[in-house]
């Protein structure tokens, strides 16, 4: 009962995150309430709340410093915070590495399609060597290209697409090294 609940509000934040680019604070609130009530009456109401807020907050650490440099919103970041509070910590650590994988093989696939790989690498290498060579003190003015600046991977997508291959993997057994699978 409870990963039918969760792939519905994944659905739902996949959806809305394709069709507006947002993911709703009203969709993650009824998600993170429904996981709560889950294991309050599965878990009984010390240790069903200990495990949802523990998932909650574990999800939303794990993107609060990419959110925090501008590389996705706050829709994102709370909604693995609600996948957190579903699946509890440590499997939310794996989903976020399964969509970290996906989301790095979507975003270089995106840009293999639009020419775009060889630019980017080229930028990265050389913020990369003004950081290291000058101690970060000399910084690189990247131009931004106007029809690529407003260009970003949907992440809630991604995360989706995290949750999948996470319940895919546990079908077979099998986990991320050093991680269990689901109880």
């Amino acid at each position: 009962m409870m990963h039918v609940l969760l792939f519905v509000f994944v659905l739902i934040c996949l959806y809305t995150d394709l069709k507006t680019r947002k993911i709703y604070n009203k969709t993650v609130l009824a998600g993170f309430l429904a996981a709560w009530l889950f294991h309050l009456v599965t878990r009984g109401v010390l240790a069903g709340t200990k495990f949802t807020f523990c998932g909650f907050f574990t999800g939303a650490a794990l993107l609060l410093v990419p959110y925090l440099l501008g590389g996705m919103g706050a829709g994102d970041v709370k909604m693995l915070g609600m996948i957190g509070a579903f699946v509890g910590s440590e499997q939310v650590v794996q989903i976020m590495l399964a969509a970290a994988l996906a989301g790095g093989v979507m975003a270089l696939t995106t840009m293999l399609k639009e020419g775009e790989l060889g630019r980017r690498l080229k930028n990265l290498f050389l913020s990369l060597y003004c950081f290291l060579f000058t101690r970060g003190k000399e910084h690189l003015e990247v131009p931004q290209d106007e029809k690529q600046f407003g260009k970003t991977l949907p992440y809630g997508v991604v995360l989706a697409i995290g949750v999948v291959i996470f319940y895919l993997l546990n079908s077979f057994n099998y986990t991320f090294p050093g991680f269990s699978a689901l109880p």
